[in-house]
């Protein structure tokens, strides 16, 4: 069960972001208002993390850990440390409330 994806339909419509959650009875949108906070800020800070990784930037983020699942902190970080993901060296500065965040630099999470 979760995200299985997320889409932007085109057409006349004002723009419009829609999840598609999997569930008991299979895959089914639910729009951006019905998510939890959670996923509407790994939404926001996965577009603002690809302009930084783009552009080379640098991103601040305080309590990054405040509403974001564990595992998706964690990637964000990752995708910062990979060469592969941030060619032009983008920098990450977060502040989190555990100090066990971003601790691991070796860390894994590409699956």
């Amino acid at each position: 069960m979760g995200i299985v994806n997320v889409s932007v339909p085109t057409g006349l419509q004002l723009f419009r972001v829609q999840f598609a959650h999997r569930g008991p009875n299979g895959i089914a949108p639910v729009d951006l208002q019905d998510q939890s906070t959670g996923s509407r800020q790994l939404l926001t800070l996965g577009l603002r993390a690809a302009a930084m990784l783009r552009t080379g930037a640098t991103m601040l983020i305080d309590e990054i850990d405040a509403s974001l699942h564990p595992i998706a902190t964690a990637k964000l970080i990752v995708l910062f440390r990979s060469p592969a993901a941030n060619p032009p060296t983008a920098a990450l500065v977060e502040q989190a409330r555990h100090a066990c965040v971003g601790a691991h630099p070796r860390t894994n999470l590409a699956a």
